[in-house]
């Protein structure tokens, strides 16, 4: 049985990338003739010759680039290896799991997201979509790590939950830009009477009592969709996060600028909720701070 060391495997790899011997050896930090040799031996295991040697510079045969490319993938799946060991030696957990309500804005996600992968390589982050009842659910049977949810002033606190406020979600009625009537009046009474399009994260979140105005009203789970099909509903409107509502604003809904409703109706808490008997190790204390800093740091 032909045996190779990933030294030698290594070296091979970095004399095809670097484009020379003497180019692999500063890029390693080994000697040139300590280069030449791995290689040599690595040729003598495989019984084949990798290089044609025959000019200044060593070139791949073409029958050795399916060598180099299994190389390439062998140093990759060991340098892997190597990063789940230390992982496992340092306590940093293998995955986290991330879930957020529809009203948390992407750009956190993606920031934090970003640097949770730079920091902690081998860690797999999982970003779920889930509404407060389903998140709940998931923290007590700790399929998730962390959920990110808006809720009302009168939820309740979930027992074996810990919950931070991170903020405010500020709100505002966005009506139907086709057929707005600048002369007229907004009056709940007349809202209540017209089609009123509602997140179903919303309703979850126990902010149905502040939102629900119409008896006409549609729920949606997606803010893309909801605001398409409003655009297409004469007379329609809803009640919508303003960061939300911002790329759609002025093309296919307008924002009401005096609505007649409270600061409470159109400012809603936004919190982090995790389990006190989950684990909580260096990836999750770190997502933990992020979360803090980003959503803390956006204009919501």
């Amino acid at each position: 049985m032909r045996k190779f060391t990933f030294e030698q495997v290594d070296a091979f790899v970095a004399v095809v990338e670097a484009g020379s011997f003497s180019a692999a050896a500063r890029l390693l930090r080994k000697d040139k003739s300590s280069i030449h040799q791995l290689v040599s031996y690595l040729e003598i295991e495989l019984g084949i010759e990798l290089f044609n040697r025959e000019k200044k510079l060593p070139r791949l045969r073409p029958e050795a680039k399916n060598i180099y490319n299994y190389s390439k993938l062998l140093l990759e799946q060991h340098k892997e290896i190597q990063s789940l060991a230390d992982n496992l030696f340092h306590g940093i957990e293998n995955s986290l799991t991330i879930s957020y309500d529809v009203v948390i804005p992407h750009q956190v996600i993606v920031d934090i997201s970003t640097q949770l992968s730079s920091e902690f390589p081998s860690s797999q982050i999982h970003w779920l979509c889930q509404n407060k009842t389903t998140a709940i659910n998931a923290l007590d049977n700790q399929t998730i790590d962390i959920t990110l949810q808006a809720l009302s002033h009168r939820a309740k606190p979930q027992d074996g939950l810990e919950a931070l406020t991170l903020g405010q979600v500020a709100c505002s009625l966005y009506v139907n830009k086709k057929t707005m009537d600048n002369n007229l009046s907004y009056t709940r009474s007349y809202l209540q009477v017209k089609p009123q399009f509602i997140l179903e994260s919303f309703i979850a979140a126990e902010l149905d009592k502040l939102t629900i105005l119409s008896p006409f009203y549609r729920l949606f789970t997606e803010v893309d969709l909801m605001v398409k099909c409003l655009n297409e509903t004469p007379h329609a409107w809803a009640i919508i996060p303003d960061h939300l509502a911002k790329p759609f604003t002025g093309d296919k809904v307008v924002k009401l600028k005096d609505s007649g409703f409270s600061a409470q109706e159109v400012l809603w808490p936004c919190v982090m909720l995790t389990n006190q008997k989950g684990v909580k190790g260096p990836v999750f204390q770190r997502a933990y701070a992020l979360i803090i800093e980003k959503m803390r740091g956006f204009d919501l």
